[in-house]
């Protein structure tokens, strides 16, 4: 049961769908409240407002964006440089 547990916890905090979303929330109702804590569109799934959640969704997924590029940044950077001390093909 446990690993079942884990399962649909995992799929309410990554599920990037409205529809998924509004199906976990009503298979899971009181989980997702306490879910909602850390990822408050999923009061917006749970009372079935698609067009709010879609739009939150949307938001969600450019602020992940935004902190990939930053995490990414400096690794592209040290590989940029690394390719350019090597770009004779000599190690």
């Amino acid at each position: 049961m446990l690993l079942l547990a884990d399962r649909d916890n995992f799929a309410r905090r990554e599920a990037r769908t409205p529809e998924l979303l509004v199906e976990l929330c009503g298979h899971f109702d009181e989980r997702a409240r306490v879910l909602a804590k850390d990822r408050p569109l999923l009061k917006l799934a749970s009372i079935g407002m698609l067009d709010d959640l879609r739009a939150a969704l949307d938001a969600e997924v450019r602020v992940e964006q935004a902190l990939d590029r930053v995490y990414w940044e400096p690794l592209r950077k040290e590989l940029e440089q690394f390719r350019r001390e090597h770009r004779d093909g000599e190690w």
